[in-house]
C-alpha cells in the first residue's frame, strides 16, 4: 500500500514548497490505515483452529476459500473507504480507478458508490490468488480435485456479479436519457500558475480566452449563460476587494470585462471569513451578468498539510509547526455551508411557463349568482404566472478535490444541484500525470448522481462529463485555450447513492467489526474452556447415587466427595404407598418398556466405565463406596453400578 501511494502520487512533492508534508504526510496515513485495516484482516483468521485448517487441507472444508476471499473483499473495501473520507482522506492509489475504462461495470456506482467495485475487483484478485495458491501447492495432492471444486464455487460468485454488473451497465450507458435543457458554458483554461504568475498576467491571459470563446458562441448564433475561471485566479480576499476590481487591470477592469458580456461569472479567489481572527477560505467568487459581486461558496474539504495543518488549533502543534519545522500553522478554514447558485438561461427567457406547473392538484371554479365568471382565477387558466423551471439552472461549485468526496457532493446534490461546476488548480503539479488521476476520480461522481459534470482547471484537464461517464468536450492537459459547450442538463433523478450515501462502505466494516466480536466471544466461551474437570464428574456421579438412594452408612462414608442429599422417608418416596406395597412410576414404566438386552448392556458399559474412572482417579470416595458393597453381600465387581441399576428401576 506505501508503494502503490508514493509510486503513483509522487507528484505530491512539487507542491510549492510543501511536498515534504503534502507526500510525506500522507504516505504515513497511508501505511498507518494500512496496517490497521490488515491487522482485522488477519485478526479472523488467526481464530481458525488447528481443526479447522486441517478439514479445509483434506477438502473435507467446502467453504475456506469463499470465505477467505469475501472477508478479505470487506476487509479492502473498507480500508479504500477510511483512507480516502474524512478530514485526512486521500482517495488517490484506489482500485476503483483502475476501472475507470470498464464504463459497463462502473455504471453501478449509481447505487453502491465506487466501494461497489472496489468489492468486486478485490473479492476477483482473491479468488486469483486462491487459484494460484492452490496449483502450487496441491496439485499433487490426493486432496486436489475436492479443493478444486470448492475454487470452481468460489469463481462463480465474482462471475455472477460481473455478469448482473455488465447487464445492468449496458442497459444505463446505451441509454442515459434525453437532456431537459442545455446550458451554454464558457470553459477557460488559462495554463497560469496563480502561484508563480501576477495576477494581471494571469487575468489578462484568462480574458483574452474568454472573450474568443464568447466569439465562437456568437458564431453559432448562442449566447453565453455561464462563464467558469478555475481556482485560484483572484489573489485579493472578497468581501472587500469588490472596489478594487472595478479599477484593476488598469487597461479594462475585472468589473467592466464582466458587465460587457452580459454573463455570470463563476470565479475561484479567496475570502476573508473573520478579518479580525484572519480566518480565510479557498472559494468560488460569484459575479452577476452586470459585473457586481453576489456571494461565495468556500471549500470544505481542505488538502491536509497544504492547504491547512491538523490540530494546528493545539498550541502543541502550533508551536512545532511555527518555531521548530517553520513551516507555518496558518492557513485556510473549511467552509461553513452548501451553496445552490442559481442563473437564467438565455435560450429559455421568452419561453412561457407551463399551465402545469406550480399548481395544486384540486381547484374550483365557480360562478357568481348571476352566472358570471371571475376573472381572476379565468387568468390562471391562460397563463402561468409561477417560474418556469426550464428557464433557470441551478448548480454547485465543488471546488478542487472536492469533486472526489461523497461527504461534500452528497450535500450539494442534495441542496438541489442540477450539475455540477467544479473549478480546480492543479498546475503545481507539473505533470499531466497528476491531471489525470485527479480526473479519473472525479468522473465517477457524474455516474454517482446521474448528473453532468463540468471541470474547468487552470493547467487540465479540463472536460464536460456526462451521467454515464463518456466525455461530451475537453482541453488537453498544460494548453492555453477555452471552450465553448452547450452543456446538457438531465432530469434530476436522486440514484441510490444520493439518497443513502456510502452505505455499502459503512455495511463492511459493521460486518468486519461483528465478525470479529462474535468469533471473539465464541473463542471465549468455547466449549473447552468450559469443560468440567474429571473429578468434578465423580463427584457429581456420586451426588447422583445419593439421589438415586444409596442407604445412609454409605452416603457418610463418601462424606469428603461432595454435599450430601438427605434421605427421605419411605413414606414419601415416589411410587411407594403407605401400606408399603410398590405402586410403579411412570420413569419406572418407562424403563420396564425398554428392551432388556439393552437395559444389561448399557447397565456394563456404565459399570465399566465407572470402574475405569476409580481406577484412574484413585479416589478414596469410590473405593469406601466398592467397600460398602462388597459388605451388603453385593458382587465385589461394579458395586456402585448395580446399586444405581437397581435403586433406578424402583424409584
Amino acid at each position: 500500500m506505501l508503494t502503490v501511494h508514493l509510486t503513483s502520487c509522487w507528484w505530491l512533492g512539487n507542491f510549492r514548497g510543501f511536498g515534504i508534508f503534502a507526500l510525506g504526510a500522507s504516505a504515513l496515513g497511508t501505511a498507518f490505515e494500512g496496517g490497521c485495516c490488515g491487522l482485522f484482516f488477519f485478526a479472523l483468521l488467526s481464530y481458525r483452529t488447528r481443526t479447522d485448517r486441517m478439514k479445509e487441507l483434506a477438502g473435507s472444508d467446502h467453504t475456506g476459500m469463499i470465505k477467505r476471499s469475501i472477508w478479505f473483499a470487506l476487509c479492502y473495501t473498507a480500508w479504500e473507504y477510511i483512507k480516502s473520507t474524512g478530514s485526512m482522506g486521500f482517495p488517490w492509489g484506489t482500485i476503483f480507478m483502475s476501472s475507470y475504462r470498464w464504463k459497463l461495470i462502473t455504471q453501478v456506482s449509481d447505487i453502491t458508490g465506487v466501494w461497489g467495485i472496489t468489492f468486486l475487483f478485490s473479492l476477483t484478485n482473491a479468488a486469483a490468488a486462491e487459484a494460484v495458491q492452490l496449483f502450487l501447492r496441491k496439485r499433487n495432492s490426493e486432496h486436489f480435485s475436492s479443493s478444486l471444486r470448492q475454487l470452481k464455487s468460489l469463481i462463480k460468485l465474482p462471475a455472477f456479479l460481473f455478469l448482473l454488473c455488465l447487464v445492468y451497465g449496458t442497459w444505463n450507458y446505451l441509454f442515459p436519457g434525453n437532456p431537459v435543457k442545455h446550458v451554454n458554458t464558457v470553459i477557460v483554461q488559462q495554463n497560469r500558475d496563480p502561484w508563480e504568475t501576477d495576477e494581471s498576467e494571469t487575468l489578462k491571459v484568462t480574458m483574452n480566452l474568454t472573450s474568443q470563446a464568447l466569439e465562437n458562441l456568437n458564431d453559432r448564433n448562442l449566447e453565453a449563460d455561464l462563464v467558469l475561471w478555475s481556482e485560484g485566479v483572484l489573489s485579493h480576499k472578497f468581501p472587500g476587494s469588490e472596489g478594487f476590481y472595478q479599477d484593476y487591470p488598469a487597461k479594462e477592469s475585472l468589473s467592466s470585462f464582466i458587465k460587457n458580456t452580459g454573463t455570470p461569472f463563476i470565479i475561484g479567489g479567496d475570502t476573508a471569513i473573520d478579518r479580525k481572527r484572519h480566518i480565510n477560505s479557498n472559494s468560488a467568487i460569484f459575479y452577476d451578468a452586470k459585473g457586481k459581486y453576489s456571494g461565495f461558496y468556500s471549500k470544505m474539504q481542505l488538502v491536509p498539510f497544504a492547504e491547512y495543518i491538523p490540530f494546528s488549533d493545539n498550541a502543541f502543534i502550533k508551536y512545532i509547526m511555527d518555531d521548530v519545522v517553520q513551516y507555518g500553522s496558518d492557513g485556510w478554514e473549511p467552509g461553513f455551508q452548501h451553496v445552490l447558485f442559481k442563473i437564467p438561461l438565455k435560450s429559455a427567457r421568452h419561453e412561457e411557463t407551463p399551465l402545469n406547473i406550480g399548481r395544486e392538484s384540486r381547484a374550483v371554479i365557480a360562478l357568481d349568482k348571476n352566472g358570471n365568471s371571475d376573472s381572476s382565477v379565468t387568468e390562471q387558466y391562460k397563463k402561468n404566472k409561477a417560474e418556469n423551471p426550464d428557464a433557470f439552472f441551478s448548480f454547485t461549485t465543488p471546488i478542487c478535490f472536492e469533486d472526489s468526496f461523497t461527504a461534500v457532493c452528497r450535500q450539494l446534490y442534495n441542496s438541489g444541484s442540477e450539475a455540477f461546476m467544479n473549478i480546480t488548480n492543479d498546475s503545481w503539479s507539473k505533470t499531466p500525470v497528476a491531471e489525470y488521476q485527479h480526473f479519473v476520480v472525479a468522473s465517477f461522481l457524474a455516474i454517482e448522481y446521474r448528473t453532468t459534470l463540468v471541470r474547468c482547471c487552470n493547467s487540465g484537464y479540463s472536460a464536460v462529463i456526462l451521467p454515464n461517464g463518456k466525455i461530451a468536450a475537453d482541453l488537453m492537459p498544460f494548453t492555453t485555450d477555452a471552450m465553448a459547450v452547450s452543456v446538457p442538463v438531465y432530469q434530476r433523478k436522486p440514484t441510490v447513492f444520493a439518497v443513502f450515501g456510502d452505505y455499502f462502505a459503512l455495511s463492511a466494516i459493521f460486518i468486519i467489526i461483528a465478525a470479529v466480536f462474535l468469533r471473539a466471544l465464541k473463542e471465549f466461551i468455547s466449549p473447552e474452556k468450559l469443560k468440567v474437570p474429571a473429578s468434578a464428574k465423580i463427584k457429581i456421579c456420586i451426588v447422583t447415587e445419593n439421589k438415586a438412594g444409596i442407604s445412609t452408612d454409605e452416603a457418610e462414608e463418601t462424606e469428603s466427595t461432595g454435599p450430601q442429599l438427605k434421605e427421605e422417608p419411605e413414606s414419601k418416596k415416589p411410587g411407594r404407598r403407605k401400606t408399603g406395597k410398590t405402586v410403579p412410576s411412570s420413569e419406572e414404566k418407562e424403563k420396564k418398556s425398554l428392551p432388556a438386552k439393552k437395559s444389561g448392556r448399557t447397565a456394563k458399559k456404565t459399570s465399566e466405565t465407572t470402574e475405569k474412572k476409580t481406577v484412574k482417579k484413585g479416589t478414596a470416595a469410590v473405593k469406601k463406596t466398592s467397600g460398602t458393597a462388597k459388605k451388603d453381600g453385593t458382587a465385589s465387581k461394579k458395586p456402585a453400578v448395580r446399586r444405581t441399576q437397581k435403586k433406578t428401576g424402583d424409584s
